[in-house]
Order: structure tokens, then sequence, then C-alpha cells
């Protein structure tokens, strides 16, 4: 059986309808594998599953993120009809956005992320 996922790749399994991370294969067989799914208040958990429920999951970001953004739109929390947009926004865009549904008003998104990037020298404006 040809690998076709490498640890940290992000998953969906498509019976359990849960994102994750995969973190390897199982010792005794490539059909199993253990990975690190989110859970609904964020957190993750690991679960030992077959790789024939797996499919590589296509790039969004957590679901809390992608939730808020939805319906920020006025689109339901899983209403996935404009995820591509969504992925197609620039990340300060995104993370403004997303501070905004939080209720930091006034683009005040563009201006933490200057100041994380001061504090923590590095550049999130990529």
């Amino acid at each position: 059986m040809d690998k076709k996922f490498k640890h940290g790749d992000r998953v969906y399994h498509k019976n359990l309808k849960q994102y994750g991370f995969f973190i390897g294969y199982a010792w005794e067989s490539e059909e199993e594998c253990d990975v690190n799914f989110e859970t609904e208040d964020g957190e993750m958990e690991q679960k030992h599953v077959s790789v024939n429920w797996l499919e590589p999951a296509q790039k969004t970001y957590n679901k809390k993120v992608m939730e808020a953004l939805r319906q920020r739109r006025g689109l339901e929390p899983g209403d996935t009809s404009q995820d591509g947009d969504i992925m197609s926004m620039s990340k300060q865009d995104v993370f403004n956005e997303y501070c905004e549904w939080e209720g930091l008003l006034g683009g005040y998104g563009y201006s933490l992320l200057n100041v994380v990037e001061n504090i923590y020298d590095i550049n999130l404006q990529q």
C-alpha cells in the first residue's frame, strides 16, 4: 500500500466528519493510523482509525476561525459555500475580519498584527 499521508498532514475523516492532523501509520499495518482530531471545544483528541476513511483536507483555517468568518458573511457556521473566497483572502484580512467578529472593531486587527510582529520579531504578513 502506498503511503499517502505523512506526519503533520491535515486530513478529513469521512465517517466521523472531523478534521485532524495525521500522526503516523500503525506499526502493525499501514491500513491503520493515528490522527489528532479537533474537538468541538477546540481541543485535540488522538484516535486510532482506518486510513481508508481519510482523505486530504482542503486547506482551511481551524473550525472556530472558519465558522466566525462564515457568520461574518451572514452564513450559517457550517455553510462551506464561500470557503473558497475566504481562503483567497489575505491572512491580514482574515485576522482583521476574525477580530471584528469577536468584537474588536475599527481595524485593530491590523494594528495587533504589527504589535505581535514587533514583540516576537517575526513577519506575519506573508
